[in-house]
């Protein structure tokens, strides 16, 4: 229970009465001096704000909290609905009157969502507050009127006084227990009021100039929920973030889909959880609890209260078992969102919208039917404020939490129903549309042929895509072929282009169709096979030495990386090619192999080695030796031709297809 200190005076107040009187001085701005006047006035009126203001505007409510209260005015309905019958009409009979439904449906305080710009738009609201604004200031001050107290308590027998202070012992010593819990002395009884800004938007080395931070000008990072909870160590993630449904999903949403499913909506907004080296000033932190702070430890404060909902109420097996029943077993019928004011820009924005006042703060909304005639929509479902569970203790938030419930659950769950059945009607009258107009197309013979030549189409479609993808890891296969048996022979050989040996050399001039020409020494025990690889080794990689190797690779793997996609499928783990060297390429290369089945992989050649006078093809055989080859043995010519690629021919094909 909020305890409020003032000039050596206590007051007792409420949740719901703190925050009133935090209403009112929002609205009315009284001075500091006239706080026990002002609740006075707000005790004479029954805690009504707006038959307060409307006393406190009217000039002479001061001469009206000190005379004698008058007598309690209690409104009467109208004639027309204290009585079922009229006594007379014009014709004479006695005709029955209805009574006005509005009297069965409540009215409900309606809730709203953030604003888009909710940043922006609260800025004025709470973030331009100017921080030595003496108006603003929050006092603090303890109860009084405990005379009043133990005359009122006169009247009863000695049992029911015994009783209710034995109750009132038990309350207040279960309360120390909770709030109070490794807290000194200076803290206890201590209640959090929301901060007059986010912590982000807080300046702390100027932090008593007062004046606005901008909202570009963040001094402190903004931490989500999930990070508060784990920030904090006395806190288990599992259980706490167990229900929770705003660690993916902002407020907007949650609020969205709680207004069109007809789900509860339970707001949870707790105070400052972390305790941070950079602490707030005097002047930041003194509006933020209704008792005076110290600062000199330069921490920043705690909200025990919220620490302890958390730990003690939010926590408990059975809270936490309540929940699990209204998400699981009632088809996930209850949005839960929790929030930190202190640390999150958004659930600070959240606790101005509802004009919260002090933390931990806990909301029940939901959308029902609300007589609170706003804009003159009349009586229609909207989201609304509930009501407000009790948080001192788990025991009372559970037994508040299941009273809200059960009271509207049956109007939710009605309203879920209905709305599930006109979504079942619309669904079925779609199907039932789209039959009709499927049976016209039937009827249309045009129709039904150009569907099959759709179908036909993307069949073609598809299959040039298959044969686009099998291009692409046949020409995968071709490049790494190629490049891991340049390895392999660079690593034999070692950069020469013969193995050292007795046996007699075979000297051959090579051109290619470019025009460029090398001569080369080859043994004569190779086999034709093995000079078709050594030349088309390097034809691949573009030398016309093996000791160029390593910077060939580097190349081609580059031009691999860079073109990857287009006519490949390797190397997806690089986006540029510069990450290739001549000191990794190998390593690269060696772990893409592994990828595919090269050992299965033929190696092709797309050229053929002839001898131009007389003109002789050699042939590709591992059986045929160089020595064997008279046309180029012991010297000889080659000439490199290329074979043409048949891609064309296959683009002509399909073309006469389509033309067809």
């Amino acid at each position: 229970m909020p305890i409020i200190e003032h000039e050596g005076e206590e007051y007792h107040l409420s949740h719901e009465q703190s925050e009133a009187l935090d209403q009112f001085q929002m609205i009315s701005s009284y001075p500091e001096n006239d706080l026990p006047l002002i609740i006075k006035l707000l005790e004479l009126y029954g805690w009504n704000i707006e038959r307060a203001l409307a006393a406190y505007y009217d000039g002479d409510w001061k001469n009206l909290v000190t005379e004698p209260a008058p007598p309690i005015h209690r409104e009467t309905l109208p004639q027309q609905q204290q009585q079922l019958f009229n006594d007379s009409d014009d014709t004479g009979e006695n005709l029955p009157i209805l009574m006005d439904h509005t009297l069965f449906v409540p009215k409900l305080p309606v809730s709203k969502p953030l604003p888009v710009d909710y940043q922006t738009h609260f800025k004025l609201v709470g973030l331009g507050l100017n921080d030595n604004d003496d108006s603003k200031k929050n006092v603090s001050f303890l109860p009084s009127h405990k005379l009043l107290l133990f005359l009122l308590l006169i009247p009863q027998t000695i049992g029911s006084l015994s009783l209710k202070l034995l109750t009132l012992l038990w309350k207040l010593l279960s309360f120390s227990f909770l709030f109070n819990i490794n807290k000194d002395v200076s803290n206890k009884n201590k209640v959090m009021k929301i901060p007059i800004k986010p912590r982000i938007y807080r300046n702390d080395s100027n932090a008593n100039s007062g004046g606005l931070n901008s909202l570009n000008s963040i001094e402190h990072p903004e931490y989500t929920i999930k990070d508060v909870i784990l920030k904090n160590p006395s806190f288990n993630l599992d259980t706490v973030l167990k229900n929770v449904d705003n660690t993916n999903k902002v407020f907007n949403e949650l609020y969205s889909n709680s207004e069109n499913e007809f789900k509860f909506m339970l707001v949870i907004l707790l105070g400052n959880l972390l305790e941070h080296d950079d602490a707030l000033g005097s002047q930041d932190r003194k509006d933020q609890t209704l008792s005076s702070v110290s600062s000199s430890n330069n921490k920043e404060e705690v909200d025990v209260n919220s620490v302890n909902f958390v730990k003690y109420v939010w926590s408990d097996e059975s809270v936490q078992r309540y929940i699990d029943t209204l998400k699981v077993s009632s088809n996930n019928s209850l949005n839960v969102y929790l929030g930190d004011v202190d640390n999150q820009v958004e659930s600070w924005c959240v606790a101005k919208n509802y004009n919260v006042g002090v933390t931990p703060t806990v909301l029940l909304l939901g959308n029902v039917l609300n007589s609170n005639n706003v804009g003159g929509a009349g009586i229609i479902t909207r989201m609304s404020l509930l009501g407000n569970p009790k948080v001192t203790s788990s025991k009372k938030f559970l037994r508040s939490l299941k009273f809200l419930i059960n009271r509207f659950a049956p109007e939710l769950i009605s309203s879920r129903t209905e709305k599930h059945d006109l979504e079942m009607e619309r669904e079925l009258r779609k199907l039932q549309d789209q039959a009709y107009q499927e049976s016209l197309l039937l009827d249309k013979k045009k129709e039904e042929q150009k569907m099959i030549e759709e179908e036909l189409k993307k069949k073609r479609e598809i299959e040039k895509l298959a044969k686009e993808q099998e291009a692409k890891l046949n020409n995968t296969l071709y490049n790494l072929k190629w490049l891991k048996e340049a390895i392999l022979e660079y690593q034999v050989k070692g950069g020469n282009d013969v193995a050292l040996g007795k046996d007699k050399l075979c000297t051959l001039q090579i051109r290619t169709p470019d025009g460029t020409r090398f001569v080369k020494k080859f043994t004569g025990s190779m086999s034709s096979y093995d000079l078709y690889k050594h030349i088309g080794i390097l034809l691949y990689l573009g030398i016309s030495n093996l000791d160029k190797t390593e910077e060939a690779l580097v190349m081609k793997v580059r031009n691999l990386i860079d073109n990857q996609g287009e006519n490949t499928t390797c190397l997806k783990g690089f986006t540029k090619g510069n990450e290739i060297d001549e000191k990794n390429v190998v390593n690269v290369l060696q772990d893409e192999f592994k990828k595919y089945d090269l050992d299965n992989t033929e190696l092709k050649f797309n050229f053929q080695l002839v001898s131009p006078f007389p003109r002789y093809e050699v042939p590709i055989s591992e059986d045929v030796l160089i020595s064997n080859i008279p046309s180029i043995w012991p010297k000889g010519n080659i000439l490199v031709e290329f074979e043409e690629e048949e891609e064309e021919e296959e683009d002509y094909d399909d073309d006469d297809d389509e033309s067809e």
